[in-house]
C-alpha cells in the first residue's frame, strides 16, 4: 500500500512540476563538534520569504552526548524536528492534506545503523505569527554507544488555492554532514 501511495505521490509531484511556482530556497547548517561535547547539528531549509506568509520550511536538530570514558562515542543520543508554514499572522501555503510531515532518526553502532522513521503526531499548532508540526526532545540512551548520528524531516506544502500546485522539502544530512564523535577541541561548523 506504502509502495503505492510513493507511486502516486511521484506521479503528482511530476505532474505538479510544469505549474511549480518560483523560489528562492536558503540553506544553512551549523555544528558543534568535539570531545568533551555535546555535539549538535541544526539544519533548516526555508522555501518562500523568511517570516512571511509565504514561507515553507523544515528544520532537523540532532545532538550526542559523549561517554566520559570512550570520548569518541555517543552514549545519549536526541533528535529536534520541525515543519512550519507563514509568518505576519498569515499563511499562504499548507500541509498537503492526508500526508503528516516524516520524522526520520539515525543512529550508527560500530557500522550497523538503527532508526526509525514516522509520522508527525498531532496536528500543526499556531505560535505567534507562524503554524508549526514540532516534535523536541526525542532522545533515547545507546548501547552499545553510537558513533554517528543522522536524521531527517520531511514534509509535502501546497497550494490550497491552486491543489495543483504542491512541493516538497527534506532536510537531511548529507553523509559528510553526519554528526560523528571525534576528538576536541569543540569547534564550531557553518555553513550557509
Amino acid at each position: 500500500m506504502r509502495k503505492m501511495i510513493s507511486v502516486v505521490i511521484i506521479a503528482i509531484f511530476a505532474a505538479s512540476t510544469f505549474v511549480a511556482i518560483a523560489r528562492v530556497q536558503a540553506n544553512n547548517y551549523t555544528a558543534w563538534v568535539g570531545s568533551p561535547g555535546p555535539d549538535t547539528f541544526s539544519y533548516c531549509l526555508h522555501d518562500g520569504t523568511y517570516g512571511e506568509p509565504d514561507d515553507t520550511w523544515v528544520v532537523l536538530g540532532m545532538q550526542g552526548n559523549y561517554n566520559a570514558s570512550n570520548p569518541y562515542h555517543y552514549y545519549w543520543v536526541c533528535w529536534d524536528w520541525e515543519t512550519g508554514v507563514g509568518g505576519s499572522y498569515d499563511h499562504d501555503y499548507w500541509w498537503y492534506p492526508g500526508y503528516a510531515p516524516q520524522f526520520t532518526f539515525a543512529y550508527d553502532q560500530y557500522g550497523y545503523w538503527s532508526g526509525a522513521t514516522g509520522d508527525a503526531p498531532g496536528s500543526p499548532s499556531q505560535n505567534g505569527d507562524r503554524w508549526y508540526w514540532s516534535c523536541y526532545d526525542a532522545g533515547m540512551y545507546v548501547s552499545p554507544n553510537a558513533q554517528k548520528m543522522s536524521g531527517s524531516t520531511y514534509a509535502v506544502f501546497y497550494d490550497p488555492d491552486n491543489p495543483a500546485i504542491m512541493w516538497d522539502i527534506i532536510s537531511i544530512p548529507d553523509p559528510i554532514d553526519e554528526l560523528t564523535a571525534q576528538a576536541g577541541p569543540p569547534r564550531l561548523i557553518q555553513h550557509d
